[in-house]
């Protein structure tokens, strides 16, 4: 990310209520995706506060005007919405900002966070951060919460990496950019939105331009944390072809498992132990991570038509239908 983009992010976020125990920012105005003009488009931020009630109330006392007419119930009925419906986010879309911007901003507990790391409650923010994202608060810069977030965040990238492995069974040998297609995949196979509202090629937008960022994240994980694995780098500059490979035996498996989020694990172990085949491990997860995902998609986009309003559900909707449309307007022509 360039620095004038980072000032810029960091004047934005400076003009919301503080303390932040984390900020992030994502998406094609920051990072490059096929088909986008990154620097271009709305700005997508994520706000970790340490209590959500309390934040709203200043910012409902700042910027009301970011707010539907949700605004109106007060800071605990926003907040009560943000906690109980979707996946413990709230977000104000399509907000002015300096520099003639737009930016979507979510607003998520620490708590609610943490529930997603480490235990994939939603995978909905840990699955954005299986992916590239710009701190513009780091985690480990402010209070308390820091540690938590900071050993958090790592066992939510270890357990993608993990999940990925799994869900390509029964190859064992594969090459860099299938690997990384399949982490950032995770958490949109069964995503509503993916039928009727994004395009359809998300995940190869993200994962062949952002290959660099996602292997400087996950080749000195794969060292660190599964040392089994041989991840074979290419002589040539362009390393879309380095090569992982792991024998896949009973314990290798066993490894990997233990990797994920407790509630997942234990769905594995009992048919890994009954002598389930590679293959069958790999259905189940996928099945599994659909089944997550397919539910909080679907309850974070009723929740995001209620908070966004109706005029601005209709143009923000609309932006996502268009571009779903456009990825699947070749295909609808061809003969």
């Amino acid at each position: 990310m360039s620095e004038p983009t980072l000032r810029l992010l960091r004047r934005i976020v400076g003009s919301f209520p503080q303390p932040m125990s984390a900020c992030f920012a994502y998406g094609s105005a920051v990072f490059e995706q096929s088909g986008r003009v990154r620097g271009s488009g709305m700005l997508d931020l994520v706000f970790v506060v340490p209590d959500s009630r309390a934040w709203h109330e200043a910012n409902l006392a700042r910027h009301r005007s970011h707010y539907s007419g949700l605004g109106s119930l007060g800071a605990g009925a926003v907040a009560r919405i943000q906690e109980g419906l979707g996946a413990g986010v709230y977000f104000n879309t399509l907000v002015p900002a300096a520099e003639g911007r737009t930016v979507k901003y979510g607003v998520v507990s620490v708590d609610s966070l943490l529930a997603d790391l480490t235990e994939w409650r939603w995978l909905y923010l840990a699955g954005r951060l299986h992916k590239p994202v710009a701190w513009v608060v780091e985690p480990d810069s402010t209070g308390q919460d820091c540690p938590r977030l900071s050993e958090a965040l790592d066992a939510n990238r270890t357990a993608a990496l993990a999940a990925g492995l799994l869900t390509l069974l029964p190859d064992s040998r594969v090459d860099r950019r299938r690997l990384l297609a399949a982490v950032c995949g995770l958490s949109y196979g069964g995503d509503v939105r993916m039928a009727f509202a994004e395009d359809s090629g998300k995940v190869q937008n993200i994962a062949v331009p952002q290959a660099p960022l996602l292997t400087d994240i996950y080749r000195p994980l794969a060292a660190k944390r599964l040392p089994f694995l041989t991840w074979q780098q290419q002589d040539s500059a362009d390393s879309n072809d380095d090569v992982i490979t792991w024998t896949a035996e009973p314990d290798q498996l066993a490894e990997l498992i233990a990797c994920l989020p407790a509630p997942l694990a234990s769905e594995l172990t009992a048919p890994l132990q009954s002598g389930a085949s590679a293959r069958d491990i790999a259905k189940i997860l996928r099945s599994r991570l659909r089944r997550i995902v397919s539910r909080s998609s679907l309850g974070q986009t009723a929740k995001s038509a209620v908070t966004a309003g109706v005029l601005k559900s209709v143009r923000y909707g609309g932006a996502k239908v268009a571009k779903w449309f456009a990825s699947v307007a070749p295909w609808l022509t061809k003969r």
